[in-house]
């Protein structure tokens, strides 16, 4: 029952996409290109970020956000929780300290929630959905993301974003970067709402792979967690990431994602 309500949401995630995709321009079918050039090598990093994907998955559900962003932590980190020191980006949305903070988050030595997979997804939804309030497309809402919010709006001026077309939204003077990743957004949902036309198989969700958030009345040793709940120390952690050591800091959230 658990693994076809997984099924039943990643069939919602594909009916949900809400942007010009595969035709957006040329770049896009060339990242296509690039992606499905080795399938196993995308179906191995499918696999591997697919309990953090379904986390993404409901809460751009709850949200009735364009399935789209469910492909932003892939091109921004493959998925990964990735811990980094100083003003560094980190997480799978590879936020930096100042915006983490901005958006709520802690941001410390024992609990960073930059790597905490449902916190800093809720944070970073949080930011493209006011991004996209401010420019009413989400194609800008993502070169905000990625180049800054006053990047964007400079290159606007008065120009009404509404009435920008993909060509001239492609032709924005922004980094190469920011384009690229657009770019790489698009293409992935492209792949996603199609694998068979690029000749790509994706794995598919299970009961396993779909992880729930158990709120704790208290803190709590992750080895002990791991061992209470039959599961293997290195996977809690990992689903868990956001707690830099094993024991959970008062400041953090009493909360653990498991499947």
């Amino acid at each position: 029952h658990a693994t076809q309500q997984v099924r039943q949401k990643e069939r919602r995630l594909r009916t949900q996409f809400a942007m010009q995709r595969c035709d957006y321009r040329p770049q896009v079918q060339h990242r296509v290109r690039a992606y499905t050039q080795a399938p196993r090598h995308l179906f191995v990093k499918w696999q591997a970020a697919l309990p953090f994907i379904e986390i993404v998955a409901d809460e751009i559900e709850t949200r009735d956000l364009p399935s789209e962003l469910a492909m932003l932590p892939f091109v921004e980190s493959d998925y990964r929780p990735i811990a980094t020191r100083g003003d560094r980006p980190a997480g799978m949305w590879q936020l930096v300290p100042d915006t983490a903070r901005a958006q709520r988050l802690v941001v410390g030595d024992e609990y960073d929630g930059r790597l905490d997979a449902l916190a800093s997804t809720q944070a970073a939804l949080d930011l493209i959905g006011g991004y996209y309030k401010e420019f009413a497309d989400w194609r800008l809402a993502d070169f905000a993301y990625n180049a800054g919010e006053f990047r964007v709006k400079k290159l606007l001026g008065e120009r009404d974003a509404r009435t920008l077309s993909a060509d001239e939204l492609g032709k924005l003077p922004l980094n190469k970067i920011t384009h690229d990743h657009l770019d790489r957004m698009l293409a992935l949902a492209c792949i996603v709402e199609d694998p068979a036309r690029y000749g790509v198989k994706l794995p598919v969700g299970s009961a396993d792979t779909h992880l729930v958030a158990i709120d704790l009345e208290n803190g709590m040793d992750l080895r002990v967690a791991a061992r209470l709940a039959g599961l293997s120390i290195t996977h809690v952690r990992l689903w868990n990431a956001g707690y830099r050591r094993d024991r959970m800091d008062e400041r953090a959230p009493h909360r653990l994602l498991l499947p």
